[in-house]
């Protein structure tokens, strides 16, 4: 599969389950369910955006200034069908997912089209966004019960939450805990909703719950009333005392939890300082930033054909990565302290290292008409082939 494709459903799924596990652990027991209900849904955006956020990050030498274009190991030789087939797979999988869902979605709009109309067998009670069914069948008490444990649904839209990890699931199919996640979710409506309807008889609203079983439900997509396997959880859930406020605090514990989340998953990105930063080496001072900067002989373009040229990928390494080499150009345009910044894969890092270190003489840079040490770093992604 594309590299870049893989590390970010790799990265997105490791974020979606660190959030979900805390959640799991930490905060699924108590009766926090508005609290809870907002974590779930915080899972989803983070999980999607950690990834591609920029990290500013400083490396060993207070900064790096100046940071050169790049390298790119992909040529179009690695870019064969052969390596697009996962990626294909992955494509027609996820396609499979969202034409089910269009379908389920389909369904469910014409059946309350139909009911609407009143031309549609009964189903159990249930509710999509504003529209609430209950069957005609229903004494007026057990009526006033069911509606109002489906107008908390249609009030609060859980109808958005389901089709928002609904969605997420097309796309993350391969994730075990997305499939678990959808039905904490729906668990977690179902508490909401039912922490208001029972409060008058939490005995008659169980009974009623209990002879709700029978029947056929609309769709998974609906807030189902009777869902059945969580009509036990539901009534635990009822008769469980209320968490104490003070316990509020062990969302605070989730905050560590989301920055590990955010540190480990996000892109790195070295900072630029405005002014020229002397560094006290030995023999002579190294320069960060100069007024003429070091040059590649024939420019950028053959530098790139250089390290491409010279560059083997290592058969043995386990993945690809972006590896940063920082290297200093001297007075006499010699390429010296070459040295590993950031690496991630000890085969890769060790290519790049001895291919930096083969590289020829440069032209030297010049800062106030002298010509000076100058560190630079060259960033070299790394494609699996």
């Amino acid at each position: 599969m594309n590299t870049v494709l893989a590390q970010y459903l790799w990265e997105s799924s490791f974020t979606f389950c660190l959030l979900y596990l805390t959640y799991k652990l930490l905060l699924s027991r108590n009766t926090f369910f508005t609290a809870n209900r907002f974590f779930l849904l915080l899972i989803i955006p983070a999980s999607l955006m950690f990834p591609i956020l920029e990290i500013p990050q400083q490396y060993e030498y207070t900064q790096f200034q100046i940071m050169l274009p790049e390298i790119n190991t992909v040529t179009p030789a690695t870019t064969s069908s052969f390596n697009m087939m996962p990626v294909m797979l992955y494509l027609a999988i996820s396609g499979i997912f969202l034409a089910l869902l269009c379908i389920k979605m389909v369904k469910l709009i014409r059946y309350i089209s139909m009911l609407k109309k009143e031309k549609a067998e009964q189903f159990n009670p249930f509710s999509f966004f504003r529209f609430i069914y209950i069957p005609k069948n229903l004494d007026s008490e057990q009526y006033e019960l069911i509606y109002k444990h489906e107008a908390i649904h249609a009030k609060q839209l859980h109808s958005i939450d389901l089709l928002i990890y609904e969605l997420y699931r097309v796309f993350f199919w391969f994730n075990p805990l997305t499939w678990l996640a959808l039905k904490d979710v729906k668990s977690n409506h179902e508490y909401l909703a039912d922490r208001s309807a029972s409060q008058s008889n939490i005995n008659s609203y169980s009974n009623l719950m209990v002879a709700q079983l029978l029947g056929v439900n609309c769709s998974d997509i609906a807030n189902n009333f009777n869902d059945e396997p969580l009509i036990k959880k539901r009534m635990k859930m009822m008769k469980t005392k209320q968490t104490q406020k003070s316990m509020a605090l062990i969302y605070v514990l989730a905050l560590p939890v989301m920055m590990v989340a955010f540190f480990t998953v996000g892109n790195p990105n070295a900072i630029a300082q405005e002014t020229p930063l002397i560094q006290q080496n030995e023999p002579e001072k190294i320069y960060d930033l100069v007024d003429q900067m070091p040059e590649f002989k024939g420019g950028t373009e053959k530098l790139f054909d250089f390290v491409l040229q010279n560059l083997k990928y290592p058969k043995e390494a386990s993945s690809g990565g972006k590896v940063f080499v920082s290297f200093v150009i001297n007075t006499t345009g010699k390429v010296e302290q070459v040295k590993l910044e950031k690496g991630a894969d000890p085969l890769l890092d060790q290519e790049a290292l001895r291919v930096i270190k083969s590289m020829p003489d440069w032209v030297p840079g010049k800062h106030e008409g002298k010509v000076v040490n100058v560190k630079m770093v060259l960033p070299i992604a790394f494609e699996p082939r």
